[in-house]
């Protein structure tokens, strides 16, 4: 099966309607990476009346989208009652449109690129440095904070939401631990790193039967293994059917090799780098 899109001004139109910026408005390219493949689409130029006359002319048939139609959705109506008009006043508004979408592409590109140069002094690993980040104009935080989420595959939180974010981290105080959420991510701050995730899932404190020979998924957590190993570890004869596994409640401790008292968990974790967040975890 082929689906044959034509770009034309509707789809500009809609994403205008919507407020988008620039990679919203330029949309559609004519060529993207899918998987291991390409996603071409050759006929972006061509207007939906050149598609439809040759068509006819070479005796083919098709199938109309039902969303394209008036009542279907926002686009549909735009293409059906809006564009014709366009089009009736202004003959080229399909062509100009689809040139006006390649020019905004092209200058999301040189975001991009700004973006990637600036990620090569703020970027730390995985994460963001708040020090350099707060060093560049806002315009340019808000550019390399969307291509940084972009790339975690978050998307990007809304404009407003993104405006709030940079207030939140870059304000914060040294020892605040500020988190900004939105449906496909959050962004939190700690030890002068930004840290981007998809939202933690709540999850119960157990306790989950644990067998040496057993496996154990816990909401919110992942799946937790025994894993036989040489050195340091736990001793398999010290463990048995009653091994029970659960979150922590808080004061726990634990007897190090070295030392003359079990140590605080929470201090060995902060010790260690385990971010907050997880810690309870």
């Amino acid at each position: 099966a082929v689906q044959i899109c034509c770009w034309g001004q509707a789809p500009v139109l809609l994403q205008l309607l919507r407020g988008a910026g620039l990679r919203g408005l330029s949309a559609m390219p004519a060529r993207a990476v899918l998987g291991p493949g390409l996603h071409l689409r050759p006929m972006l130029g061509l207007t939906r009346r050149a598609l439809e006359a040759y068509c006819r002319e070479a005796g083919l048939g098709w199938v109309e989208d039902p969303m394209n139609g008036p009542d279907g959705s926002d686009r549909g109506y735009l293409r059906a009652r809006v564009t014709p008009a366009l089009a009736d006043r202004w003959p080229a508004a399909a062509r100009s449109a689809s040139r006006t979408a390649r020019h905004l592409a092209e200058a999301q590109g040189l975001l991009d690129d700004l973006a990637a140069a600036d990620a090569a002094t703020v970027a730390d690993g995985a994460c963001l440095r708040v020090a350099p980040l707060a060093g560049l104009s806002r315009p340019r935080q808000a550019n390399l904070l969307r291509w940084w989420l972009r790339g975690q595959g978050l998307g990007a939180p809304s404009t407003a939401r993104l405006e709030a974010c940079l207030r939140q981290m870059l304000d914060a105080r040294e020892h605040a631990l500020p988190v900004v959420r939105w449906p496909r991510g959050e962004i939190r701050r700690w030890r002068g790193r930004l840290y981007a995730m998809r939202p933690m899932p709540a999850t119960a404190p157990g306790p989950w039967a644990f067998g040496p020979e057993a496996e154990c998924s816990v909401p919110g957590v992942g799946r937790v293994v025994l894993a036989p190993v040489r050195g340091e570890g736990l001793d398999p004869g010290r463990l048995d059917a009653s091994l029970r596994l659960q979150l922590r409640h808080g004061g726990e401790r634990i007897q190090l090799a070295g030392l003359a008292r079990p140590a605080p968990l929470d201090e060995l974790f902060r010790k260690s780098g385990v971010p907050p967040w997880i810690r309870d975890r």
